[in-house]
């Protein structure tokens, strides 16, 4: 399975365009060397909407986008939005790399909505329904993670207890992990980001890249990573995934498995971070 993405959206301030609220920008060049090789789609909801550059600084507040002066802009960001996804709808988007932070961008953090610099944990509107529409989203801090790094995925799900068992092993996970300095771990999760899923995140402290898996990726994940031969794996009948079906096919998680540096399958199957020990030894075997 390639899960190197070809057509990555980006924020347009992370490649150099000067649409940042203050007339700047937030030229990454890790980021454009990580999509040098790709093509890319580079929108700010925030030009999208109408809103000039420079403009007010804003940031949410109880779900609502504020200026300063209690100025709210909830109806041109819903605009900005809505052209947004217009524009998506034209392009075949495997991730999105998104400016941190922002009100409409931010993946994992957001301003506290005070203006004060403090940072909670929160995602912009933009960041939030791309979510929802099952787009793969990053951070644009988290490609550095990503390159040139093996990758141990895990693929799980709110709902899913035995997923939750193995997260009381998390720190068993990382501390292994980190004795192999090209390695990163992946959450995969199967449902849409709802309340459960930050919970558990947090309550679990799942460092580490999250991504919710879309149909495309679901496809590519019961054709190429989970096998019919596999018994207790696929079973001969439809089950209800997410918001689609999965028709033929059911998967049995938490499913770890171990990705190259290239996006290709080293492993389809890895031990439990409950059974650290026979873990331990698979990666030592292909670290050695």
């Amino acid at each position: 399975m390639d899960v190197k993405p070809k057509c990555v959206l980006v924020s347009a301030c992370l490649l150099g365009e000067k649409c940042k609220y203050n007339g700047g920008h937030n030229y990454n060049q890790a980021l454009v060397d990580y999509v040098a090789d790709k093509e890319v789609v580079a929108i700010c909801p925030e030009v999208l909407a109408g809103l000039p550059t420079p403009r007010e600084p804003v940031e949410l507040v109880d779900g609502h986008v504020l200026d300063k002066r209690g100025n709210c802009y909830d109806d041109l960001f819903e605009k900005g939005l809505e052209r947004c996804i217009h524009e998506l709808t034209k392009k075949s988007i495997d991730l999105a790399i998104l400016q941190l932070r922002s009100p409409s961008c931010g993946v994992n953090q957001i301003y506290d909505g005070n203006f004060s610099g403090e940072k909670v944990a929160g995602s912009g509107l933009f960041a939030q329904k791309l979510k929802v529409l099952g787009y793969p989203v990053l951070d644009v801090e988290d490609i550095k993670q990503l390159e040139g790094k093996r990758l141990l995925v895990d693929i799980w799900a709110p709902w899913c207890v035995p997923c939750r068992r193995e997260f009381q092993y998390k720190s068993d996970l990382e501390n292994l992990v980190s004795n192999y300095p090209s390695m990163e771990v992946v959450y995969i999760s199967l449902e849409l980001p709802d309340k459960a899923w930050h919970d558990l995140i947090k309550k679990y402290s799942l460092h580490g890249i999250h991504i919710i898996a879309n149909e495309k990726l679901k496809e590519s994940l019961k054709k190429e990573i989970f096998s019919t031969h596999e018994k207790g794996v696929f079973m001969p009948h439809t089950v209800e995934i997410s918001n689609g079906k999965m028709s033929g096919y059911s998967m049995t998680i938490p499913r770890y498995f171990l990705l190259d540096k290239d996006g290709k399958v080293l492993l389809k199957e890895l031990p439990r971070p409950s059974s650290l020990d026979k873990l331990k030894a698979v990666l030592d075997n292909i670290f050695d």
